[in-house]
């Protein structure tokens, strides 16, 4: 629910692209499709340029209006007012304080037109383009920066922004990796640990800074970290660091994973905390699990599908979740999955439903094929079932046609 402003931004800019390309001059031999909705030329009685102008207002009720509005005329024009926007959060200093909800809404404003636009094609604009990724960079860190306690949902924000900035968000790796420690909510330090995971990942060739991988041991100790979905995202950063760090990091990670797991008392971090070694155990996300990872961790997960012993649906959800990401290397517990199409929460038969297509569960297709044919059972069940049916077959018959053509090549 915390994300609901990208979410809401992203939806309305969703519709307004739509109507973007409807008005550009048509081409002689050229047919446009009919559009779904009109041009946006004014909204509440103003232009955008009129909006664009009420982003420098004195009422900053009036700044925050029309950071919000320009969203609203789709991203291409949107991606013109970034000048403003970027110019009014510059405007914040120490002698000068800008109003908190016009810095929010200006770096979620900056977040959703950065990730709807995408670079330009065109070299003049990418010049540009590039200006103001810096300019946005240079904000984002100072926002992070801030050590005022009433600016959490300023940090929070801003770090859900800044991987949309791409290779250049690495620069505010200091920043982020301060903030895994951030005391004042749960929330920052969940968003310092996620977005590291992505600085990571823009240039695997790059070693990140050694007190990342420090700061995130401490967030995924119970000792020290009392929020377990901060735990839960600090291994998945975790996992992204193994496999940039290479096998020679691997070793040490799956240490320390193993040795906060007795400590470990939330079943949802446990999950997580063996699906991590199980995938920081292989080279690539295909490679078989050994007995004894299978013994130790991959076993261990699918214990907690059991509804008698847990009946937090939740734990099931993840259990089943983590089965399924783990693909046709799990192929040992299917039985077990399949298992699940019996759980008592509808909704959770969906999910197993989805982890079985996930790990190529063609031993499952007979069992399916009963649910489906059962008229006693739930209709939207009925109707899942032969969808996942219609899903493992047109796997199978892929696998099938790939496995003779490699023969033929080898011919």
């Amino acid at each position: 629910m915390r994300y609901w402003l990208f979410g809401v931004a992203l939806l309305m800019f969703a519709a307004a692209a739509t109507g973007q390309t409807i008005n550009k001059k048509k081409e002689p031999d050229k047919k446009e499709p009919d559009p779904q909705w009109p041009r946006i030329t004014e909204i509440a009685g103003k232009t955008f340029e009129q909006w664009e102008k009420e982003i420098h207002a004195d009422d900053p009720s009036d700044r925050e209006i029309a950071i919000k509005t320009i969203l609203n005329f789709g991203p291409k024009r949107a991606y013109e007012a970034l000048p403003s926007i970027l110019k009014e959060l510059e405007k914040h200093k120490a002698s000068n304080v800008l109003d908190l909800s016009v810095r929010v809404n200006g770096t979620v404003a900056l977040g959703t037109i950065f990730m709807a636009s995408g670079a330009p094609e065109d070299k003049k604009l990418q010049e540009k383009h590039e200006k103001y990724l810096k300019e946005a960079i240079t904000i984002f860190r100072a926002n992070l920066k801030d050590n005022k306690e009433n600016q959490a949902i300023l940090k929070i924000r801003t770090l859900q922004a800044l991987p949309v900035l791409g290779p250049i968000a690495r620069e505010a790796f200091p920043e982020v990796i301060k903030l895994i420690k951030d005391p004042t909510t749960w929330e920052t330090r969940k968003g310092a640990v996620v977005a590291l995971m992505y600085l990571v990942a823009f240039d695997p060739k790059a070693a990140p800074p050694p007190e990342a991988l420090r700061d995130l041991y401490f967030a995924i100790d119970p000792g020290n970290e009392n929020s377990a979905i901060v735990r839960h995202a600090a291994l998945q950063t975790l996992v992204t660091m193994g496999q940039v760090g290479g096998e020679t990091s691997k070793p040490t990670i799956i240490g320390r994973i193993e040795n906060f797991l007795p400590k470990e008392k939330k079943s949802i971090v446990k999950i997580e905390a063996h699906k991590s070694i199980i995938n920081l155990k292989r080279k690539l996300a295909t490679d078989p699990i050994d007995s004894r990872t299978k013994a130790q961790h991959l076993d261990l997960i699918a214990v907690y599908l059991d509804p008698k012993k847990y009946k937090d649906s939740t734990i099931r959800l993840n259990a089943l979740q983590a089965l399924g990401s783990l693909g046709p290397a799990a192929s040992s517990v299917i039985y077990k999955v399949q298992d699940s199409l019996k759980d008592p929460d509808i909704n959770l038969v969906g999910v197993a439903m989805i982890a079985l297509i996930h790990m190529e569960a063609f031993t499952s297709i007979p069992y399916l094929e009963l649910i489906k044919a059962d008229e006693s059972t739930d209709k939207v069940i009925r109707t899942a079932a032969g969808d996942t049916i219609d899903q493992l077959k047109a796997i199978q018959d892929y696998r099938k046609k790939d496995k003779e053509k490699k023969k033929t090549d080898k011919k």
